[in-house]
């Protein structure tokens, strides 16, 4: 069979939206690829798998999520919608801080035995 152009960047939404995942096996032979298939389904429908899940972010003051990346559903700026999670699925909540830089005074003794104090760095 020919191989047929597929927009796979269109595609790949579906994942995003589902937290599903996308294969891409060009030329496909089921000689050479039939094998990764099936492993690749087999692998997908029995790994332990939860539905309908949601995850809500709590920072401490001072911290903020700055963004999210992954697989899911933004319902607020704490909250997430995940319409399966499994062992593999990643998720990545960048925070950023918004303290101000901390002062800490500091002392420390000479080789005279002398103390030394620094103004607060």
């Amino acid at each position: 069979m020919p191989a047929v152009y597929m927009d796979l960047a269109s595609l790949a939404t579906l994942p995003k939206y589902t937290c599903g995942q996308l294969y891409s096996l060009p030329a496909f032979s089921a000689k050479r690829d039939g094998p990764k298939l099936a492993h690749d389904v087999r692998h997908n429908l029995s790994r332990p798998t939860a539905w309908e899940a949601v995850m809500r972010i709590r920072c401490s003051k001072g911290l903020r999520i700055s963004s999210f990346h992954g697989h899911f559903f933004i319902r607020s700026s704490d909250l997430l919608a995940l319409p399966q999670v499994t062992l593999s699925h990643p998720c990545i909540v960048p925070l950023s801080c918004t303290l101000p830089p901390c002062q800490t005074p500091q002392k420390a003794t000479t080789a005279s035995l002398r103390l030394v104090r620094s103004a607060a760095t």
